[in-house]
């Protein structure tokens, strides 16, 4: 019983003793972008993000920078961009047309969103444009 206790007691030890050579504990990195999995396996109509003339106050905003036919092409030119946002990617579809397109936002009104549009240019230079946030719209239509 004495040689069994002093063999757990030994591992004990030895595995608290390795421990200390493990590498100290790193948060993990987050993802420079979101994909939308609701648009991806059902995209949003593309004339849903077009601006209205009049919004409605309640309407959000984003900045579309990126279009692409492949959610590869997409994922990889998100990650070219460091932004203090993470870049969100919705697959919306147009003429039967998968796209996938990188959206900064959502903002609550258009100043912020075209201040955001601004920040691209100068950080990237970029051409974006504004758009109608369309991923809160499309949880809307779910409930």
């Amino acid at each position: 019983m004495k040689t069994l206790l002093t063999v757990f007691l030994f591992i004990i030890a030895f595995g608290i003793g390795l421990t200390w050579y493990l590498p100290p504990h790193t948060e993990l990195l987050k993802s420079p972008y979101q994909i939308d999995e609701g648009s991806l396996n059902e995209p949003l109509e593309a004339k849903d993000l077009r601006l209205k003339i009049m919004p409605s106050p309640e309407e959000a905003f984003g900045v579309q920078f990126g279009l692409f036919t492949k959610l590869v092409q997409a994922t990889y030119m998100a990650k070219q961009y460091p932004l203090e946002q993470p870049i969100h990617i919705i697959t919306t579809k147009e003429s039967q047309q998968r796209w996938h397109i990188l959206l900064l936002g959502p903002y609550s009104s258009i100043q912020e969103a075209r201040a955001g549009q601004y920040r691209i240019k100068n950080q990237f230079n970029l051409q974006s444009k504004l758009v109608r946030w369309p991923i809160e719209q499309e949880k809307k239509k779910n409930l």
